[in-house]
């Protein structure tokens, strides 16, 4: 891994050549930050958290953390959930108290739902891509929102997602800077 390549690739957003640097240390890592992510919201569970949305990308990382949250009740939508699923999965999110987990595909759950059942949203893995994160992070903050909603994202201290994760947190706020103005 040429990192000084990697890191100037992510700085000048050239995703494609990130992808193919990047995709199976992606994964891994976030296979990795999968399960810190489920005990840190079992905890929250614990502390009096109602609801939490789940952002990932890969879909083994999606399946560790149904598979680890499971108890507390998972709606789930990736690339394979049909029309009608995706529809029951909001649904059953919105409405039943015992499902208290929204775990959400960034590209498949990031458009046209409304999760603003929770005002907790948690990148467990980010996309390259800044404005699909913004897509994602809109569906916990829409109108019907009437908590103050908290976005965060996981990120292995002292590693090189750390730096890939600042790298693309940076842009992110600059693009929400720049239409704010």
């Amino acid at each position: 891994l040429d990192v000084s390549r990697v890191i100037e690739a992510a700085e000048n957003g050239e995703t494609a050549q990130l992808e193919m640097e990047l995709g199976t240390l992606r994964r891994l890592t976030g296979e990795a930050k999968a399960l810190a992510v489920a005990a840190a919201v079992k905890e929250e569970f614990d502390c009096g958290l109602d609801k939490v949305v789940i952002a990932f990308w890969h879909k083994d990382v999606g399946a560790l953390l149904k598979s680890a949250l499971s108890t507390y009740g998972v709606a789930m939508i990736d690339g394979s959930t049909s029309h009608k699923d995706r529809e029951l999965a909001v649904e059953r999110f919105r409405d039943d108290a015992t499902c208290r987990v929204f775990l959400g595909q960034i590209q498949a759950a990031g458009e046209a739902i409304d999760l603003s059942a929770a005002a907790e949203l948690i990148f467990a893995e980010t996309s390259l891509i800044p404005k699909d994160m913004k897509q994602m992070a809109l569906r916990i903050t829409n109108h019907t929102q009437a908590r103050l909603p908290r976005v965060r994202v996981a990120a292995l201290e002292g590693s090189f997602d750390e730096t890939l994760q600042n790298i693309l947190m940076r842009k992110w706020s600059a693009i929400r800077e720049v239409k704010q103005t």
